[in-house]
């Protein structure tokens, strides 16, 4: 059995084996194997567990039950770990579409002025309208930056975490925090500096 057990690898293998056979490999890999197989042994045991709760209740040996209900739980509280933090980057991204809402209407209103600069330079006569025409081409260029990477962002993103290990999926989901995170800071300080532009047509 054991020599069966060391050569499993797949979710399939596991699903359907005797539960002494599932705590044979959960016991050998856990200690040998990287922490990779580990993980593979460990989401297919979890799906195995999931599946065979009925048979668990029905055993005669309490320590492997008692194993084998430690790991169960264990099993929860990572796809629990999983779920919080997806939940953050999906926070996240509401935040910083609302701010390319914000950045875009900044965008309009920059646009607006480069329109009306002839009629904006009657009322500021000692305006230089090629300075004032760069800002706000800068301005503009920085928001459709902005909106560009997270257009990217929301493409490249995979939400589907089918047959991955837990420790790869925190991995990805921490990187994609990362990057909503610098994109957020990135539109704040966009939208501080057009707000900060537009304010002073405002004051005059």
């Amino acid at each position: 059995m054991i020599k069966v057990a060391s050569k499993l690898k797949t979710k399939r293998q596991i699903q359907f084996l005797p539960i002494k056979t599932v705590f044979v490999i959960l016991v050998r890999r856990t200690r040998k194997s990287s922490k990779a197989n580990q993980e593979l042994v460990r989401n297919a045991a979890c799906t195995w567990l999931k599946n065979n709760q009925t048979k668990i209740k029905t055993m005669k040996n309490k320590s492997i039950i008692f194993a084998l209900l430690l790991i169960f739980t264990s099993c929860k509280d990572s796809k629990k770990e999983e779920k919080a933090l997806e939940s953050q980057v999906m926070d996240l991204h509401e935040k910083v579409m609302g701010q390319g809402e914000t950045a875009m209407q900044n965008k309009m209103k920059l646009d607006t002025l480069i329109l009306k600069k002839d009629s904006i330079k009657e009322v500021y006569p000692s305006l230089d309208t090629s300075v004032e025409n760069k800002t706000i081409r800068d301005l503009s260029s920085q928001i459709i930056k902005m909106d560009d990477q997270m257009s990217d962002w929301m493409h490249q993103y995979n939400p589907d975490f089918s047959g991955k290990p837990h420790e790869e999926i925190m991995q990805y989901l921490n990187q994609q925090k990362k990057i909503v995170t610098q994109i957020n800071a990135q539109y704040n300080s966009v939208i501080q500096a057009s707000n900060q532009y537009l304010l002073k047509y405002k004051k005059k």
